[in-house]
């Protein structure tokens, strides 16, 4: 999986968007729909970050709503940390990462206020369960 964050950072570039490093003080990652740039701080990004912030691109949320720091009330957030989530546990699937949703957050840096959703795409509510 040491490859994840340069298919990251390609996906970025095929959506024509460019990707700097900077200093932010209070945020792992920004994007700026006027530049067309995701802006990150190598110091405190993580690989969900990074993906969430594709999906905010790839989705168009830039500039479609502002909000201030209180993400969990934001729409577009929810829509975000989702398709994120998904993604990842592809990738994770697909390099035989097991079915230890801890290590998948440890790894990928989700946050803890997200570990109900990481359950859920590790076991579906929809999924049959055989009991023997």
């Amino acid at each position: 999986m040491n490859n994840i964050i340069d298919d990251i950072f390609k996906l970025i570039h095929s959506l024509n968007w460019e990707i700097e490093q900077a200093p932010l003080s209070s945020l792992p990652s920004l994007v700026d729909p006027i530049r067309k740039v995701l802006i990150y701080n190598p110091e405190s990004i993580t690989i969900f970050h990074l993906v969430e912030e594709y999906y905010h691109i790839k989705l168009e949320h830039s500039g479609r709503l502002l909000w201030t720091d209180n993400d969990e009330r934001n729409p577009h957030e929810h829509e975000a940390w989702n398709e994120a989530l998904s993604w990842l546990k592809r990738y994770w699937d697909m390099n035989e990462g097991g079915d230890n949703y801890l290590k998948f957050m440890e790894y990928f840096g989700v946050p803890y206020s997200l570990e109900t959703s990481v359950i859920e795409e590790f076991c579906p509510a929809n999924q049959n369960i055989n009991y023997v």
